[in-house]
């Protein structure tokens, strides 16, 4: 079994002390898929003494009921303020993306473009230098007619 099915169990043991009037928000078929995939040999303990932040929950456990709890229990402002905090997270997560990957791609392309800068450099002074070469040769053949 895996975390997953682990923290199943340990959602389904936690959903279990709802108040019945908060269970019966949570659409059956999601506490069904729960149940379905939930580990039976693994056995969790909740602690109704301590807060459920203290619990020593999965971070899948916390992510699963984070999300039941937005979707069903949480009121029009606690939604409203949860989806806002997601949506600043996402685009601060975006904001430093975008700035890495900038910085990544220019960084590449001044490297490209120095590259290619000195290959030209090269091909230019190659040429400068056959150029002048030939125009001796050249000025020479009109200096002997």
């Amino acid at each position: 079994m895996n975390n997953y099915n682990n923290a199943c169990t340990e959602v389904i043991t936690i959903l279990n002390y709802l108040e019945k009037e908060d269970y019966k928000k949570i659409p059956m078929d999601l506490i069904q898929a729960l149940e379905h995939n939930k580990n039976n040999n693994y056995k969790f303990e909740f602690d109704w003494e301590i807060s459920i932040k203290e619990q020593n929950l999965m971070r899948e456990t916390k992510a699963i009921l984070f999300n039941i709890f937005r979707d069903y229990l949480a009121t029009k402002e606690q939604k409203q303020i949860i989806i806002q905090m997601q949506q600043n997270e996402r685009e601060k997560k975006d904001k430093e993306k975008r700035k890495l990957y900038n910085n990544n791609v220019f960084a590449k392309k001044n490297r490209e473009s120095k590259i290619v800068a000195e290959k030209s450099l090269a091909n230019i002074q190659k040429d400068n230098g056959i150029k002048r070469i030939f125009n001796k040769i050249i000025s020479f053949f009109k200096a002997t007619n």
